[in-house]
């Protein structure tokens, strides 16, 4: 359940055991009492993650001590951040999972802030189960590739062919889409790609505006298309390996109704090294293909579903205008060459007409 509150806690030093009593007797319907209160670490961003450790006064048996407070408590990203994100994943914790066949953290507290300001999840924190942690820029083995890729399938299966309200609050189209507008300023983009250390694109995608009209095509194509939940930003970085090597998707701040192929090029081109992807991708369509229909989705044409995949290649070049601020050039870097090269490798530009 979304908790819509007033009094949600803007800064770290705000996140005190009164809080965190209060929010997860309301998150859980049963009484918690917090006596005491330690932050054990801190990641900061735009969802900045504090992670704490509670001693409990009175708590259901099940709770654990140690967890993780989700949200913007960072001003250093106000900028180029959305307080709309936080608010999402809010929604996502508190409404549109119960929705879905996927496997996520455990989450105790879900809240939004009337204005719109602010938005907290409270979920277990992962460390204390030896979790690993993927970096944007590192990569996942071809199993565990595949292994993101079923995790989508059984969304998008689940959700396949919604429209407007078919879960309430979800929207047709991504925030890149607000982002976008940003990084395709003429004035941004030339003041970005001068910065020292930025992601630099080949001949032929340094063209500020022919891939911002297919940007404005990729999506024309999208909003007539059959939609399913995309998560919308799922990189190697938003995902977690559990010790069997499932792979599971974190950060639920950008998902929105839209095409299958926005998730799956996105993390399959993402999660491989170029020479990898290249041959390996084929296959890996083929299993993603087989996982959609498994799980009662439709089944797809291959050579069709190629032509899809090819043309949302484009997401990816997003890596090459993200701000520095949002995220490091040496996780950028290697993220736009990945897509880059697909981008050239599918002819993605013709594919959208642009």
């Amino acid at each position: 359940m979304l908790d819509l509150t007033t009094g949600l806690p803007m800064s770290v030093e705000a996140i005190d055991a009164a809080w965190l009593g209060a929010a997860l007797t309301s998150g859980l319907g049963e009484t918690v009492r917090v006596d005491d209160l330690r932050v054990t670490h801190i990641v900061w961003g735009n969802a900045t993650k504090v992670c704490v450790e509670a001693t409990y006064g009175r708590a259901p048996a099940s709770l654990p001590a140690r967890l993780c407070v989700k949200g913007g408590f960072d001003d250093r990203v106000a900028e180029v951040g959305s307080p709309a994100q936080l608010v999402l994943e809010a929604e996502f914790y508190g409404t549109v999972r119960s929705h879905l066949t996927a496997r996520l953290p455990r989450s105790f507290y879900a809240a939004g802030s009337p204005s719109g300001d602010q938005g907290i999840v409270i979920l277990e924190d992962l460390t204390t189960r030896g979790v690993r942690f993927v970096d944007a820029g590192q990569t996942l083995g071809p199993d565990e590739v595949a292994s993101g890729l079923e995790a989508q399938a059984a969304w998008h299966a689940s959700t396949w062919g919604s429209v407007p309200g078919s879960i309430p609050g979800v929207r047709v189209g991504g925030a890149d889409r607000r982002g976008a507008r940003l990084f395709f300023n003429e004035k941004y983009w030339a003041r970005h790609f001068a910065e020292e250390g930025a992601p630099k694109l080949p001949a032929g995608l340094d063209d500020r505006e022919r891939v911002r009209d297919g940007f404005r095509a990729l999506w024309a194509y999208d909003d007539a298309g059959v939609h399913s939940l995309q998560h919308g930003d799922a990189h190697p970085g938003n995902t977690y390996v559990e010790a069997d090597g499932t792979v599971v998707f974190l950060d639920w701040a950008a998902y929105f109704w839209g095409h299958w192929a926005y998730d799956v090029a996105l993390f399959l081109t993402g999660s491989l090294e170029t020479d990898d992807r290249r041959r390996q991708e084929e296959g890996l369509l083929r299993h993603y293909l087989d996982a959609l229909a498994t799980n009662g989705g439709p089944a797809l044409p291959f050579a069709d579903a190629w032509r899809e995949y090819g043309r949302h290649q484009l997401r990816g070049l997003l890596w090459a205008v993200s701000p520095s601020v949002m995220q490091p050039f040496e996780r950028s870097r290697p993220m736009c060459d990945r897509h880059a090269a697909a981008v050239e490798d599918h002819g993605t530009l013709a594919l959208l007409g642009v």
